[in-house]
């Protein structure tokens, strides 16, 4: 009988001790980034403990944390921007998923490898995810311009395109600048790339951005963003490639000649991914 009674006493207590915690899932969007790409981190919260979480509380606190280490050996500092826009309160045995863009709170703008943890500590004890390693990578140069925009004051833009290879595919990306103030407008996904044909690169009367690059064996993707790295519009076009090209109109409009429009490319103007506008610290 007291056996019984003492290992009932034992299931207890190791019942209770694991159910105690919090668990944490982390997640990057990819391995292998561009420079300048949006760095978007999932983290999977689920509250194991009996009383709930405020993790609004605990990031202004300092009990929940993300902590970033390049390749290099630096430890980046955590800026002071929120992750929660609103008050976010986890229940007990609940659980939330997190979109963090790493990119609004630390400064990793540099081609570097980096590894990346978050850590919760409630009721004094600490619960951390496994480390998630990704790279940021410079890309191949597939073109760049330089252009005065006359709604910034003629500050200057640099318009660069690059490309990385990423999940068995080539893709091209729009990477936004102002060098000479050190601010950073994004580097915006365009999507696959095919290079029979040589991606066009120009900026409108405006200062605004347009790329055509082939994105299929007959498919020919038009993309342009303002100045300050919002979408504009994403288009598909059916084309030959000695025909299709962009042309400027009258008021120095840029538009696409020579293709048969196939579709607004939607998916790709998610205004939250390129809300990502920082100033690049010098070292």
């Amino acid at each position: 009988m007291k056996t019984v009674i003492y290992a009932a006493c034992i299931l207890f207590a190791y019942t209770a001790s694991s159910q105690a915690q919090v668990s944490i899932q982390a997640r990057v969007s990819h391995n292998l980034l561009a420079e300048g790409e949006p760095v978007a981190m999932t983290l999977e919260i689920m509250n194991q403990t009996a009383a709930p979480l405020d993790l609004t509380s605990m990031c202004n606190e300092g009990s929940f944390t993300i902590h970033v280490q390049s390749q290099s050996g630096r430890h980046y500092e955590m800026k002071h921007a929120p992750i929660f826009s609103r008050s976010h309160v986890l229940q007990p045995w609940m659980s939330t998923s997190v979109v963090v863009n790493l990119q609004r709170h630390f400064d990793i703008h540099y081609t570097d490898a980096y590894s990346v943890y978050a850590r919760i500590t409630a009721d004094g004890r600490s619960y951390a995810s496994d480390r998630v390693l990704f790279d940021v990578v410079p890309g191949a140069k597939m073109g760049k311009i330089q252009v005065g925009v006359a709604l910034d004051g003629g500050r200057y833009r640099t318009y660069r395109l690059l490309s990385i290879q990423r999940e068995r595919s080539e893709y091209l990306f729009l990477h936004i600048m102002n060098e000479d103030e050190g601010v950073h407008y994004g580097t915006h996904e365009l999507g696959r790339i095919i290079k029979l044909f040589k991606p066009v690169l120009r900026a409108d009367r405006e200062g605004n951005v347009h790329v055509l690059h082939q994105s299929g064996p007959t498919q020919y993707t038009h993309a342009s963003f303002t100045p300050f790295g919002a979408p504009l519009n994403i288009s598909l076009y059916a084309a030959e490639i000695s025909k299709i090209r962009l042309e400027a109109v009258e008021g120095g409009k840029l538009v696409v000649r020579g293709g048969k429009p196939i579709s607004q490319d939607t998916k790709s103007l998610r205004r939250d991914t390129y809300d990502s506008t920082v100033t690049v610290p010098e070292f």
